[in-house]
């Protein structure tokens, strides 16, 4: 009996330093890159597209948007579509 006593003494003690043993912090996640979906979402609405966009695209524009901010950075990337031009024809 002392025996089965001093293999969970052991082990309760094994377990206790695995949870006191500090980790390393956690490598950034790619998804840092990435705004919130509803960032495209709205993206879309204000281009005309949020119609004809589904979930599964959003998903794809979100997942190109996170290669490129993570490859390139996003000061290039526009946080709002450029304004919309109206050209007037004269007949």
């Amino acid at each position: 009996m002392d025996k089965g006593k001093s293999v969970v003494a052991e082990l309760a003690a094994s377990f206790s330093d695995v949870l006191v043993t500090p980790r390393e912090p956690p490598e950034p996640q790619a998804k840092s890159f990435l705004p919130s979906p509803s960032f495209f979402t709205k993206f879309a609405r204000e281009t005309g597209d949020t119609q004809t966009l589904s979930d599964v695209d959003i998903n794809i524009i979100a997942l190109a948007y996170m290669s490129e901010a993570e490859i390139h950075g996003t000061s290039h990337l526009r946080e709002h579509p450029p304004p919309l031009k109206i050209l007037e024809y004269f007949l």
